[in-house]
């Protein structure tokens, strides 16, 4: 009769077992830090909001569609094309990272919305930091959301003819590491073996000529086989991603939206995206939503400002087929001058061309856009908004008329942090239907002598463009 196995021994075999899993988990570590410029991913576990994923996997299958219910603050974030530093800046004017690039921003809701990629050399490491920051916003009961752009759909159906030299060296260099990875895990008996990325992609291509160029020819290789549908880039990162996106009364979509999309189903569009992108065969979304002229990711029918106005019966016949719908948020189309609404803001446009591929602007030139529903703005919850300070010049205009001063038109909210002047001003733009600008006082200060007094002076040519508006300095 076989004894049985000490506890001890037990536990020991069970550690064995354990580790090519733990191997495994510890390569892909070890890689995603050579690509991501250093990054850790932090797991889902133990988030401490009842809204957060309680796992990886569960956060893995979950694409949502509508959230009915708005958040306290929802951002959106236009198209950033490969330009690491760029993102990092429109984000932190949005108060949503700090200077060492980590979630600041409490239970903010943001959109990044799509077009990450092409133009640019820092397209990984993008995808990486959005993740991480999706990651770190879950823990601290907030939420960042990515979507498809029309580059998101060109790269995977191969169509380069927007990549640069810069982000084909960044995917090579990728190949490598994830090469690597995948060396290091047939070391170990119990894994199995990796399939090979580059299946089925030819060493020469016969269509790419760049100087007899080895790094270029391998930087398309590498590409196709990252982003081609199931590719490790692709259904890593660009499957999990929205292509419609309805939050509140705000619907959120990289080019616009058209009746036979929304009757089709919005759900149904974002089911068909990550299934072809997962490598489950072309559907009706790609052959008729997602690659023509008028799909969802490059229609440009609401957000060309080249037109004195876009059709505006039109825009609120579509937005009138989506239930609570009151505002359409697009990229897609670079604004000459920055951020902007159409018909009465109904129509949102905030691609300014931030990237370096894309007229290198600067985000105070109008790159984050804060969406607030008066609705989400109780003021009789917020300590110290039951008593403001108003100026003088409101309460007593005849004293300057006397003088022969041209009184100032404007609210002073005066106290210390903590005490509802943020929200009182959104709430008062919401209601008016004003502009609401924010300046963050250190990005005036922080900068190379006289910036700050430039991006001053643009910010109020800016707000006189867009009357009503609130210019709020906090």
């Amino acid at each position: 009769m076989e004894k049985e196995k000490p506890n001890n021994i037990n536990s020991a075999l069970t550690t064995c077992q354990q580790v090519p899993n733990l191997l495994s988990s510890f390569v892909d570590t070890f890689v995603d830090f050579s690509v991501s410029g250093g990054l850790f991913l932090p797991n889902y576990q133990n988030t401490p909001h009842s809204n957060a994923p309680v796992d990886n996997q569960n956060y893995e299958n979950a694409l949502k569609t509508r959230y009915p219910t708005p958040p306290s603050r929802l951002v959106a974030i236009g198209d950033l094309h490969g330009d690491l530093e760029k993102s990092k800046e429109a984000l932190r004017l949005a108060n949503l990272i700090n200077n060492s690039g980590d979630w600041t921003g409490g239970s903010t809701t943001v959109v990044q919305i799509g077009d990450v990629l092409d133009r640019g050399g820092d397209e990984i490491k993008i995808l990486y930091f959005l993740e991480r920051l999706r990651r770190q916003a879950a823990r601290a009961g907030g939420e960042v959301i990515t979507m498809n752009g029309n580059h998101e759909i060109m790269n995977v159906c191969r169509d380069f003819r927007c990549v640069s030299k810069s982000g084909l060296e960044e995917f090579r260099v990728w190949a490598e590491w994830y090469r690597v990875g995948q060396v290091m895990k047939t070391l170990c008996e119990g894994l199995e073996n990796p399939k090979n990325i580059f299946e089925g992609i030819p060493k020469s291509l016969c269509r790419v000529n760049y100087n007899d160029d080895e790094a270029f020819v391998e930087g398309i290789r590498a590409r196709i086989a990252a982003l081609r549908p199931s590719g490790p880039i692709s259904a890593r990162f660009l499957s999990k991603n929205a292509t419609v996106l309805v939050i509140g009364d705000s619907v959120f979509v990289h080019g616009g939206l058209k009746p036979e999309h929304v009757y089709y189903g919005l759900e149904k569009i974002n089911e068909d995206v990550r299934d072809w992108i997962n490598g489950l065969g072309e559907n009706y979304t790609l052959k008729h939503f997602a690659k023509k002229k008028d799909a969802v990711v490059w229609m440009r029918d609401f957000s060309d400002d080249s037109k004195r106005k876009c059709d505006c019966s039109a825009l609120e016949f579509l937005l009138n087929t989506i239930p609570g719908a009151r505002r359409m948020i697009m990229g897609h189309t670079i604004q000459k001058n920055g951020i902007n609404g159409a018909c009465e803001n109904r129509a949102i446009r905030i691609d300014v061309g931030m990237s370096k591929g894309c007229g290198n602007r600067l985000p105070e030139e109008g790159r984050a856009w804060v969406v607030d529903s008066g609705t989400r703005i109780k003021t009789s919850g917020s300590e110290g908004l039951g008593v403001w300070v108003v100026e003088l010049p409101m309460l007593h205009p005849e004293k300057f008329v006397k003088l022969g001063i041209d009184h100032h038109k404007g609210v002073l909210c005066y106290g210390p942090p903590g005490t509802g002047k943020t929200p009182l001003a959104k709430a008062v733009a919401n209601r008016t239907d004003a502009c609401f600008i924010q300046v963050i006082g250190s990005e005036l200060v922080q900068r190379y002598i006289g910036m700050g007094a430039k991006m001053v002076r643009e910010l109020f040519q800016m707000a006189h463009s867009k009357k009503a508006c609130i210019k709020f300095f906090d």
